[in-house]
């Protein structure tokens, strides 16, 4: 029976085998066989697969208690996995905030800086912007002070040169009065001395008239 149940196929084969000299004896010709069932009133064949089904179900809770060993221990390897992978994203995050807070604090700082360095240099640009204008009003000044030192030399040399101008006239007008009063002078004596020749002709030719009138 155990044979039957293991090896149904060879158990076809010999039942066909036994039978088929008396089908064909028959007329007839065995075309396919199938053995569907085999049954016992005994309960034999129950009995013999007890054992068989007992140790199946056994292997079965065993394999189902390993596959559900398995399935634990892979569900717990996958959170152990899950934990550590979630551990990794948040120190991934933390370290890229981190990263992020270190870029902007950076970042602010440069921006100091330059505002700063921006600050200077405008005052350092307002403050040259103001020596500029400075060293410009000096300039004006001193072009002012020397436009008013050559005005005063010039106003000064002009006034010289009428005071000279002025004491060459004068000089001349002198020059010119001496000469007029010394020809004056000389014309008066001149004129004296011819006046005096006169009165001393008149008086020489007197007395001769009158010396000819008497004789």
């Amino acid at each position: 029976m155990e044979e039957i149940l293991g090896n149904r196929e060879k158990f076809s084969q010999e039942v066909q085998g036994q039978v088929s000299d008396y089908i064909e004896n028959m007329g007839f010709q065995i075309i396919s066989f199938t053995l569907q069932e085999i049954k016992d009133s005994n309960g034999y064949i129950e009995s013999l697969g007890k054992p068989q089904i007992a140790t199946v179900r056994q292997e079965a809770q065993i394999a189902e208690a390993n596959a559900n060993r398995e399935v634990r221990i892979k569900k717990a390897s996958a959170e152990q996995e899950a934990t550590k992978a979630e551990l990794e994203r948040e120190t991934e995050i933390a370290d890229a905030q981190k990263e992020k807070s270190l870029k902007m604090a950076d970042y602010q700082k440069q921006q100091e800086v330059a505002k700063a360095d921006a600050k200077k240099a405008a005052m350092l640009a307002q403050k040259g912007k103001d020596i500029a204008e400075q060293e410009q009003n000096i300039a004006i000044q001193a072009k002012e002070a020397d436009l008013k030192r050559k005005q005063y030399e010039a106003e000064s040399n002009t006034k010289a040169d009428a005071d000279l101008y002025v004491a060459k006239q004068s000089a001349e007008a002198e020059k010119a009065r001496q000469i007029a009063q010394a020809e004056a002078q000389a014309e008066q004596i001149k004129l004296q001395a011819e006046g005096g020749s006169r009165a001393d002709s008149a008086g020489r030719v007197g007395p001769s008239r009158e010396h000819g009138e008497a004789g």
